[in-house]
């Protein structure tokens, strides 16, 4: 009574499910009809012709895995045959049952022997006989194998399926045997009915769909992992390429330039580049190693005037039917000094993005001194070329005078608003002295000349300055001897100083030169 109450709730319950998916069929047979759509699309992209290369390399890695397992499977199965042997005949002795199993293996285990030697060759024609063969050994097998072990046989016939590189080909095998194991099954069964064979059925069916399933999965994602692969082997290539090539590109500007080095697409410096180090000066007159410009804006080393002339450059000439194109501009070092360059530049693909580019670029110093407010000689120089005329060659005005030094302006620009001041009618002095301060704390000049130069306005033999101390005792008043160094000797004179006077409170003697 308890048992009939059950099985027509059961009843119940599954005439609830047929009815709720009729009654929703709008919403879920679209969606259906899509999904078997998409994998007839699918199938269909699958059997068009593989790349050669990437099917090459597929075969390849599957006839190398399946001589391997093939090595594996042929002592496994060997050293199975013994104690099955002894299992089955201590129970019946001479069971006829037994037969099918070991004929099967006498078939599959001297082909495992031949795939597994070295010297013999995995062609399509050769691993569609395999296949065909051992899935009817496997078969053959399945007749009088103990029940409890025949999940090994379920699990052998994925496997032999994902061991070709022919998917189709297994699959359509698996479904031309599908009958004879129904009937293998069927047959086997003691007082097997009809609802037997109907079970049969659907359990074949499922192993086909399950098989298929994980045939075409494995063989669609090792074909997946090959291309990309494939893919990833040429991108390194190509960036391989790409780095040898910037290589000799930078090495050739190292030779036509002073400095080169890559910028990011958003004009950051990439990587360390001595050169350039060098030309802005970085870390100079530090004990220690220079410090690194990676990741360092390069607009920080190029005058606020030039910044926006040089994105519109780099952008415009980083258009591909663009040729490689230089411009000049004001660049300052790390010490804030301006000096005038002259940058190459180029675009090349990125080496760290598929979709940006680097911008290589070559820096050469013009043939300009650098100036900034505490460069006096230069100062000097250049109001000299401003505002003295071609024909004075006279040095008085550095006596007892310096240069104001003004940290807010440039020096182009004070030179500019004192010649916008100067009058046509004013002297050469007047223009000269506008920059000019007075150096309180220069006590006396000595000079040696020679008398026998009248006519030459006396040739200067030697000059000697003489400085005093302020009277609070203040340094910063009096110039120093860096200031009046040009910047690519201050380094020596630096380190010439140094060594001198370490060797001094030592008590030794140096032997440094400034070189």
């Amino acid at each position: 009574m308890l048992s009939s109450l059950l099985t027509g709730l059961v009843g119940v319950v599954v005439l609830h499910f047929y009815r709720a998916r009729l009654c929703s069929w709008q919403e879920w047979f679209p969606h259906f009809i899509k999904t078997i759509q998409n994998w007839s699309v699918a199938e269909a992209s699958n059997s068009r012709p593989a790349d050669p290369q990437v099917f090459a390399s597929v075969h390849q890695k599957r006839e190398k895995l399946l001589k391997e397992t093939a090595g594996v499977w042929s002592v496994m199965i060997e050293a199975f045959w013994l104690p099955y042997f002894c299992v089955v005949n201590c129970f019946a002795w001479g069971d006829p049952s037994q037969l099918p199993c070991f004929l099967s293996g006498f078939v599959v285990v001297p082909a495992l022997h031949k795939l597994a030697k070295p010297g013999v060759k995995l062609t399509a024609s050769v691993m569609q006989q395999f296949t065909l063969s051992t899935y009817l050994a496997i078969l053959l097998s399945s007749v009088g194998f103990p029940r409890e072990l025949m999940p090994i046989l379920y699990v052998a016939r994925i496997m032999l399926g994902s061991f070709g590189s022919d998917a189709q080909f297994s699959n359509m095998v698996n479904i031309l045997i599908a009958p004879l194991w129904v009937l293998s099954h069927w047959m086997q069964k003691a007082d097997a009915a009809t609802a037997d064979l109907f079970y049969f059925v659907i359990s074949e069916i499922i192993t086909l769909g399950v098989t298929a399933l994980a045939i075409g999965t494995l063989n669609d994602k090792e074909y997946e992992i090959a291309a990309a692969n494939m893919q990833l082997e040429a991108k390194v290539r190509e960036v391989e390429e790409a780095e040898r090539s910037g290589a000799a590109a930078q090495r050739l500007l190292a030779v036509t330039c002073d400095a080169s080095t890559r910028l990011s697409d958003d004009l950051r410096i990439i990587g360390s580049s001595h050169s350039l180090s060098d030309l802005l000066m970085c870390g100079f007159g530090a004990s220690g190693s220079q410090p690194s410009l990676e990741g360092t804006p390069f607009s920080r080393y190029v005058a606020a005037g030039d910044q926006q002339r040089l994105q519109e450059f780099i952008a415009e000439s980083s258009q591909r039917d663009k040729p490689p194109r230089s411009m000049h501009l004001q660049m300052k070092d790390s010490s804030g000094i301006s000096f005038n360059a002259e940058l190459f530049h180029v675009a090349v693909p990125s080496m760290r993005s598929d979709q940006a580019i680097e911008h290589l670029i070559g820096i050469s110093q013009e043939i300009a001194e650098r100036t900034g407010p505490t460069e006096l000689v230069d100062r000097f120089d250049r109001t000299l070329r401003t505002h003295v005329s071609a024909q004075s060659s006279d040095m008085r005005h550095i006596l007892g005078a310096g240069v104001k030094s003004d940290k807010h302006t440039s020096p182009g620009e004070n030179f500019s608003s004192s010649s916008r001041s100067n009058g046509s009618g004013r002297s050469s002095r007047s223009s000269r002295t506008q920059n000019l301060i007075r150096l309180s704390v220069l006590e006396k000049v000595n000079f040696v000349i020679d008398v026998q130069t009248l006519h030459d306005d006396f040739v200067l033999r030697s000059v000697t300055l003489s400085f005093k101390e302020t009277e609070n005792g203040s340094k910063s008043a009096m110039p120093n001897l860096l200031e009046w160094m040009r910047p690519n000797y201050r380094d020596k004179v630096y380190n010439w100083v140094q060594a001198h006077a370490n060797a001094f409170y030592t008590g030794r003697e140096c032997m440094e030169t400034p070189r």
